[in-house]
């Protein structure tokens, strides 16, 4: 079984993710606040960024700060689970 590593834009689940994250109070020189405004401005621009590494990585980011993030958030995020079909 071969994975789809192909670049993709990001969904909406993830854009929501990542909008709710840049709302939360990240440390101002991070590399998670910058991989979230590479995927911000991937979305905007319709850039094929996502993948199945950077979308684990979006869902680390989303569990280290989940008790920022508001309920229905954090139930997206768990749908960003790495395993998970999207």
């Amino acid at each position: 079984m071969r994975l789809d590593t192909e670049p993709r834009c990001p969904t909406a689940a993830e854009c929501t993710v990542v909008a709710a994250l840049l709302e939360c109070d990240l440390p101002p020189i991070s590399a998670d606040l910058r991989f979230l405004h590479d995927v911000d401005r991937a979305a905007a621009c319709a850039i094929p960024l996502m993948n199945p590494g950077r979308r684990a990585y979006l869902y680390r980011i989303a569990m280290r700060y989940r008790n920022r993030l508001l309920p229905e958030i954090r139930d997206i995020a768990d749908g960003l689970r790495p395993g998970k079909t999207q």
